[in-house]
Order: C-alpha cells, then structure tokens, then sequence
C-alpha cells in the first residue's frame, strides 16, 4: 500500500505597506492570512494543531524586535473563524502599541489528515461542532470558487486596508491577470 505524505506546515506572511502601530491594521493583515492558511487546509483536507504568529518591527531601523507565540488547538482545526480568533488572541498578547510593526506570518503546524480527526474518551471534543464548523467552511469555499475569491469573507479582513503592500512599483502581471494584457491598437 503506498503511503502519501502529508505536509508539515501551512505559512502565510507578509511585509505591511507601511509599518504601523495600528491595531486594527494588524488584526485585518492576521485576519488575512488566516483565512489563506485555513483555505489551503481545508483544500488539502487537513486539521492543524498548533497556530502560530509572528510579528516585528523593521529590522533595518534601529530598535528590532521580533515577537513569536504559538497556541495549541484543543481541537484540531482548519475553520477559518476559529483559527483567527484565536491568532487575534495572541496578537493582543504579543503587541506593544509603541512599536510600529512591520512584518506579519501566519504559521500553521501539527497538521492532520481530516479523516484522521478522532474524538477522545474524556468527551473534550465536541464533534457536533467539528462538523458543524466543516459544514460553514464548505459553504464559505463553494461560494468563494462559484463566486470568486474573497467575495465572502470575515469583517476581520476589512477593518483596515493600511497594511495592504504598496502596489505602485509591481511589475505588470502579463500573464496571469487580463485585465493588465497589453492592448495593440491598429492606426490607420
């Protein structure tokens, strides 16, 4: 019988486009990265164990600082609200509003096969909502791939946009976006 091998980790980061010490910016940019490292799970068929953040501060200025935290799951998980509830729980532990934060990662690990998912003898799992949470997800991902992505999304990811990259120096995506295709145009 031939085994496949499940990955490790699922990890989502990214550089702010300007550093902030704006809460609420960097609840949306782990909302965000949330919700991409959840989807890739679930797209995979695994539950994660262990969530994990990072968070610094530019490491070129002077004052660096690099935070990291991580939180067992007392489930095992890939439902988006869930891991970022928990995720904006560490975020709250982790930050210090005078600092302004630079970078943010995502880190998912510990990771299960979905039909791995056990119950145990003491009854801490509650498989009614294992699978309830399965259920919201399945219809969030149905409505995202019918619909496009993002389109339905948690109001975490929307509270700020100042985190978002600075787009203006990206090079044209020729071949992957339409909508940046050069146009030739015939004069006559």
């Amino acid at each position: 019988a031939t085994r496949t091998k499940i990955r490790q980790s699922v990890m989502h980061g990214r550089m702010f486009g300007q550093d902030t010490s704006d809460f609420a910016a960097i609840e949306a940019a782990i909302a965000s990265l949330g919700a991409r490292a959840a989807h890739d799970l679930r797209r995979e068929g695994l539950l994660a164990r262990t969530a994990s953040l990072y968070l610094s501060t530019n490491r070129h200025l002077p004052g660096f600082i690099r935070q990291q935290q991580a939180i067992r799951l007392a489930t095992p998980s890939a439902d988006t609200g869930l891991i970022n509830a928990r995720l904006v729980e560490l975020a709250s532990r982790l930050y210090q509003p005078r600092h302004r934060y630079h970078r943010a990662n995502v880190l998912l690990y510990d990771l299960v096969g979905e039909q791995r998912f056990q119950v145990d003898l003491l009854g801490n799992v509650d498989v009614q909502q294992h699978q309830s949470s399965q259920a919201r997800n399945r219809a969030l991902d149905a409505l995202n791939g019918r619909f496009g992505p993002r389109t339905v999304r948690y109001a975490a990811e929307d509270l700020s946009q100042a985190w978002q990259p600075k787009r203006g120096s990206r090079s044209p995506r020729y071949t992957t976006s339409w909508e940046e295709l050069p146009v030739a145009r015939i004069m006559r």
